[in-house]
């Protein structure tokens, strides 16, 4: 049985376990071939359009719209708004992170970013993913980040897992030594429960 709060350190672990169980799991609405999915289960029409978003992390966000300068992307939905979380391009050097908010996932984006996350470096790290983590209270979105050591990934590189805060269209990223979550609930806590 997993305890209701787990420590930090082991949401490596269960995160390693999610991905295997749903990387091993048939997709909704498969394709008896396995080659497509579809979100809504139904056969997908081959003369259909079809909208493909693609994010690549560590590479510079070339034709987003009007968006320029950003890398490290990282996005979620939460509730109405969709929340694009990158970098700015600096090498190996960390700045702060910034994100934009739209309603749609195809825009419009801002072209200048509507709040920024964390201190002037985003604690040393670049965006790289967020995961939400949905239970019975409420929903927890975790930034992911990377640590660089000048791209020495053997040099002690790291990788930051810190609780962002969404309210409504805004959004706060805080450094936490230690963190609670809460799987059941969907919540997480600063202090141990």
């Amino acid at each position: 049985m997993i305890k209701r709060c787990i420590r930090l350190e082991w949401l490596f672990m269960l995160a390693a376990l999610v991905i295997g169980l749903f990387a091993a799991a048939e997709p909704t609405g498969a394709d008896p071939s396995g080659q497509l999915s579809t979100p809504d289960g139904k056969t997908p029409g081959q003369t259909q359009k079809v909208k493909v978003f693609i994010l690549m992390g560590q590479s510079n966000m070339v034709g987003m719209g009007k968006i320029s300068g950003g890398e490290g992307p990282a996005i979620v939905k939460a509730n109405e708004f969709y929340f694009l979380v990158t970098s700015w391009c600096s090498g190996w050097e960390p700045n702060q992170c910034h994100y934009r908010v739209s309603k749609r996932l195809e825009g419009p984006w801002n072209p200048e970013p509507d709040g920024y996350l964390g201190d002037d470096t985003s604690f040393k790290s670049q965006s790289g993913y967020i995961l939400t983590i949905t239970g019975n209270k409420g929903s927890t979105y975790i930034n992911i980040s990377d640590r660089w050591k000048g791209g020495n990934t053997e040099a002690g590189s790291t990788y930051p897992w810190l609780p962002l805060q969404i309210n409504g269209s805004t959004m706060l990223l805080q450094w936490y030594d230690r963190w609670y979550l809460d799987l059941e609930a969907g919540t997480w806590s600063a202090t141990k429960p």
